[in-house]
């Protein structure tokens, strides 16, 4: 009889300690689930404002490109000697976009490689960021390369005068990419 009260007891005690363990589980399970789904929610959050700062900085980038145009693509060969120095200036801060550009994406990068969000509109925004990095990269690199095929143009014409005149051309790092691994290099506008 005293056995079998120590067996009562000990089987009461192994099912009291099967349940606190369970729920041990199960609740440190629902605080897991809680904690990740804050994580996801907070990393899509970061994507979101990284790819609005993107866009508003592609914005600025298509703006002064606009202005580039209107201004340095626009100078007359009499005056690109005179303004040499403000030229290269423009097309300096124009890389310095690109430059700011690609530390947003960057950022993004870390956010986007192999994840997959339970957003779709997160997802597309993890997609397309470098199809527009690669547009704007490239079109740097397409407006500088028409720049300095100008400048070829007017040192050529400057030496067939006899002017001794002569500008440098820009000189940049920056080469046409293929970001995003689609075996095109995208330069259309952005």
């Amino acid at each position: 009889m005293k056995q079998d009260r120590y067996i009562q007891i000990a089987f009461n005690m192994i099912c009291i300690a099967t349940v606190l363990i369970v729920a041990g589980c199960v609740s440190a399970s629902v605080i897991s689930l809680k904690s990740d789904r804050e994580g996801i929610s907070l990393r899509m959050d970061k994507v979101n404002d990284n790819y609005d700062n993107l866009k508003i900085q592609l914005d600025s980038f298509n703006s002064t490109r606009s202005q580039i145009y209107a201004t340095v693509f626009n100078n007359s060969y009499e005056t690109l000697y005179q303004k040499d120095n403000e030229i290269k200036n423009t097309l300096s801060n124009y890389e310095n976009m690109i430059d700011e550009i690609n530390k947003n994406v960057i950022k993004l990068n870390k956010l986007c490689t192999d994840t997959y969000y339970p957003e779709t509109s997160i997802n597309k925004k993890c997609n397309n960021y470098k199809v527009e990095y690669e547009k704007a990269n490239n079109l740097f690199v397409k407006d500088v390369n028409l720049y300095n095929e100008n400048i070829n143009i007017y040192n050529q014409y400057q030496v067939t005068n006899q002017t001794g005149l002569s500008i440098n051309k820009y000189e940049t790092y920056k080469e046409y990419i293929d970001y995003n691994k689609d075996g095109k290099v995208e330069e259309n506008e952005v």
